[in-house]
């Protein structure tokens, strides 16, 4: 069993283990189960090219820290002999070592990703990495992004995790005697000799201070900040469905649950792989009498992909229950739209609120939308021949990863071929059925092949009729309704709500409620980007129109404004969204925030002034609507990118916008 480890971490030019370089290398060796370094190994390395200014900007090193190091080359014998085969501990230490071996190593130890610790210790949180876990933990910060530093770092963390951990988890003996996770017999010794560990609990700050009619109601209390006092009745004669973009609390799809007894069955498993460990080690100590959801999870990409092995197929029969009896609901737009088509009698008679109705439209689309891989079809001679024929239609007509299919498609060979195998499938399961259903070109859906870089393909079916199944499912049964959003309008639109009103097919009698339908003044400039950021009051966000401008935008700028004392953030450049948001809360006044709308909408940073550097129009494949291709731009991308445009600045005191093409109001 082993108790002495390595900690490892690098400092690199860039991320690339081919093109970039290493400039540091920090190495500790520790006894696990003692708690204490043994020896520490710490240099500079001179990578023969200049450091990026972003680097620097992150790290603090310069082209003269390294200028007189040791090449790589030159400490590769020192290394291996102080690493020797100790198992080597990281914080996503597969980069790390990718970069040693593409350097001329050729480390073969065992590896043990603290990250895969961190996702067992805290089920839910905005960011695993370890500067932010760090935070989490009341770990001393030793200096952010240096070699030696962090490893130091890493093994309090490490320490940390495993104590809050077994602090409150029943015995997993069961899953480690058959798992084949590296961290095994870490795991082992770590529940044999853990500490007591509580967080520090800071004290939540309320999301509102707005007084609502359900103050004591936690569901309806997170939509405070989206509704007008008295705007919900107390006690009302209907059901009352409440139906907000995004939620916490309330009622969600299906695939959102965990089927406990899938779960539970899968527990009962012979081997482990090292991601289902994780999983399972991630979600034993929130069993219980209720429900599992998967907003309570933050999960890795391969727990992502293990989660729909156990999600619902269908409702839990406590929350059928709760959707069937409690007079008040609060559930997500996609919820509604699968609530719509399963159990329509709910809506019926019922009082129906819409929250930022501005993003019913998308949303909607979204829930309605269906993806079919192999896995989701099941494994089969007639699957697999499915696939390989939508696999040969894609290279045969399409150009890049996706390619849409036209009318014309429907009627050749590759099409009939494909379409005589989806009959064969077993027609019991509800998407297969529509899967047969759509065989068949129709002007109200999208059909597109995607391949992924395996070589497997993809196939989504989107519905562009949603004005005319909003009418048919939600206008039509229930009994009142009311469309409440920030901004359902633009300066520019004639007539008011026409946008709204045409996309959603709106009764002529619907009461739609906006918070606040005053313009918005933009300032127009052709001012440098930088100066502005230097200048302006902060926080500060910059709309892009692509990641990639983002990550220009950070490396050009990040450094200089470093210097100015102000913090440039970017989107993917600065880390997930998590991490900018909590590093955003700790100096607000001072920072800048780059990001694309979809960043903008998960992070909902608190703002004083919105940059708009280009504006965000979808690209026209992303246009999927019911329409002429022509008259795509006028009727939806343009109306709907200024109402996404108004929402931000409502928020922000003050507008500015390099993008020549924006109105002078909003």
């Amino acid at each position: 069993m082993p108790k002495t480890l390595a900690c490892l971490d690098i400092e690199t030019t860039g991320l690339s283990p081919d093109r970039d370089k290493i400039i540091e290398i920090g190495v500790a060796i520790f006894d696990f189960k003692e708690r204490k370094i043994i020896k520490e190994f710490s240099t500079f390395i001179n990578p023969g090219v200049a450091i990026p200014s972003q680097v620097t900007n992150l790290t603090g090193i310069t082209d003269a820290d390294v200028k007189t190091a040791p090449k790589i080359a030159d400490i590769k014998t020192e290394l291996e002999e102080f690493i020797r085969d100790y198992p080597i501990v990281g914080h996503n230490i597969n980069f790390d070592i990718e970069f040693l071996n593409a350097n001329g190593f050729e480390i073969k130890n065992l590896r043990l990703d603290s990250i895969d610790i961190a996702h067992i210790a805290f089920p839910k949180t905005d960011s695993y990495s370890l500067e932010i876990i760090g935070k989490i933990l009341d770990v001393e910060e030793r200096g952010k992004h240096r070699a030696l530093s962090d490893v130091k770092s890493n093994i309090e963390i490490l320490y940390k995790l495993f104590d809050l951990y077994f602090s409150k988890t029943p015995d997993i003996k069961n899953i480690l005697e058959k798992s084949a996770s590296p961290w095994k017999e870490v795991i082992k010794i770590a529940s044999e000799n853990c500490k007591t560990f509580k967080l520090n609990q800071k004290k939540s700050v309320a999301k509102s201070q707005k007084k609502v009619s359900f103050e004591e109601d936690k569901l309806l209390a997170e939509i405070a900040d989206l509704v007008p006092e008295n705007f919900i009745e107390e006690n009302p004669e209907n059901k009352t469905i409440i139906c907000a973009p995004e939620i916490e609390n309330g009622i969600h799809e299906p695939a959102n649950y965990l089927e406990q007894k899938l779960f539970e069955k899968f527990l009962q498993k012979e081997t482990f792989t090292p991601e289902e460990t994780v999983f399972a080690l991630k979600i034993i100590p929130l069993i219980g009498d209720r429900e599992i959801a998967r907003n309570e999870l933050t999960l890795p990409q391969n727990g992502k992909d293990l989660w729909w092995d156990f999600a619902c197929a269908s409702l839990p029969e406590n929350i059928i229950k709760k959707l069937t009896t409690d007079k008040t609901i609060l559930i997500s737009h996609r919820t509604l739209a699968k609530i719509a088509l399963q159990m329509p009698e709910l809506i019926e008679g019922s009082t129906l609120i819409i929250l930022d109705a501005d993003e019913l439209f998308e949303h909607t689309r979204e829930s309605l939308t269906v993806r079919y891989s192999m896995k989701r079809l099941g494994e089969s001679d007639t699957v697999t021949m499915l696939f390989a024929h939508l696999g040969i239609m894609a290279e045969k007509y399409g150009e890049g990863f996706e390619f849409k299919l036209e009318e014309h498609h429907f009627d050749t060979p590759e099409w009939q071929k494909v379409a005589t195998l989806i009959e064969k499938l077993p027609q019991e399961d509800r998407v297969v059925k529509f899967l047969n259903k759509s065989k068949k070109y129709s002007e109200n859906l999208n059909l597109s092949i995607r391949i992924f870089e395996d070589g497997t393909p993809l196939l989504t079916i989107t519905p562009l009729n949603i004005g005319a199944f909003l009418e048919e499912k939600y206008w039509s049964k229930a009994k009142r309704i009311q469309l409440f959003s920030s901004t359902l309008t633009f300066a520019e639109e004639s007539p008011k709500y026409d946008f709204i009103k045409s996309s959603l097919n709106l009764p002529l009698d619907i009461k739609i409620t906006p918070s606040d339908e005053k313009k918005i003044y933009i300032e127009k400039t052709s001012s440098d980007l930088e100066k502005l950021m230097e200048k302006e009051e902060k926080p500060i966000y910059v709309l892009t129109g692509s990641q990639r401008a983002c990550e220009q935008i950070h490396a050009e700028s990040a450094l200089n404004l470093k210097n100015a004392g102000i913090k440039l953030l970017a989107q993917n450049s600065s880390g997930g969204i998590g991490k900018i948001k909590s590093m955003l809360k700790e100096t607000p006044g001072k920072t800048v925030v780059v990001g694309t709308y979809d960043f903008y909408k998960q992070a909902k940073p608190e703002i004083k002034t919105l940059i708009i550097f280009r504006i965000p129009f979808p690209h026209p494949n992303a246009v999927q609507i019911k329409c002429p291709e022509a008259e795509k731009f006028k009727k939806y991308a343009l109306p709907a990118t200024m109402i996404k445009l108004k929402k931000i600045g409502l928020k922000a005191e003050k507008i500015i916008s390099l993008d020549g093409r924006m109105p002078e109001y909003l």
